[in-house]
């Protein structure tokens, strides 16, 4: 059963969605030619989290810092977190 969802609009007519699993996660890299961001959800130690990440783009899609850390626990907004 899917944990995650994720839906991503570009320019085709219809959207793409995927779904992920507590154990599988779900990410995606977008991106331009210079920026993109890399975003992971993830199921750890009971609780969902996102991190995202800038990256280079398609010139440089390497990770290079977590740019913000979101959490969720139960019925808790969990920790937030925007570094800059």
């Amino acid at each position: 059963m899917a944990q995650f969802q994720g839906t991503l609009h570009g320019s085709a007519r219809t959207a793409a969605s995927r779904q992920g699993t507590k154990m599988s996660g779900l990410a995606a890299h977008l991106r331009g030619w210079n920026l993109g961001v890399y975003v992971e959800v993830q199921h750890r130690d009971g609780r969902d989290t996102i991190l995202v990440y800038r990256t280079g783009g398609s010139n440089s899609p390497a990770l290079q810092e977590c740019i913000a850390s979101l959490g969720f626990e139960g019925g808790d907004a969990g920790q937030s977190q925007r570094k800059e």
